[in-house]
């Protein structure tokens, strides 16, 4: 992926992912296209947590369909694609782990109260 294809898609991208995505430091366009994808997974955690009733955990043992879907068109948007055995990718895994504890940055970048 280069910078000028970012660039073209950023405003398809979701907002607060990309800024997310931004904010970690990801140098390069190809670091970036990944980075976006596992922000995108930790914005939909995020979201997802902060429905939780007070005093509920949120511990998912999957994907919720709807934050599954939006990772992987993340995936396609930034050309990374639905590839075979993508759930059991380095990627895929980094998505989960922050899906499940996403950072205060997700929460932050949403306008959610912290959890």
């Amino acid at each position: 992926m280069t910078q000028t294809e970012i660039d073209t898609i950023a405003p398809q991208m979701y907002a607060p992912a990309r800024e997310l995505a931004h904010s970690d430091g990801y140098d390069t366009p190809d670091a970036f296209a990944r980075g976006y994808v596992i922000a995108v997974a930790e914005c939909c955690g995020a979201l997802a947590a902060d429905q939780c009733a007070d005093g509920e955990a949120w511990a998912p043992v999957e994907w919720l369909t709807g934050d599954r879907d939006a990772v992987l068109d993340a995936m396609r948007l930034v050309g990374l694609g639905e590839r075979p055995g993508v759930d059991a990718s380095p990627m895929w895994r980094d998505a989960w782990a922050l899906y499940l504890a996403p950072s205060l940055g997700a929460f932050d970048m949403q306008g959610l109260a912290r959890r």
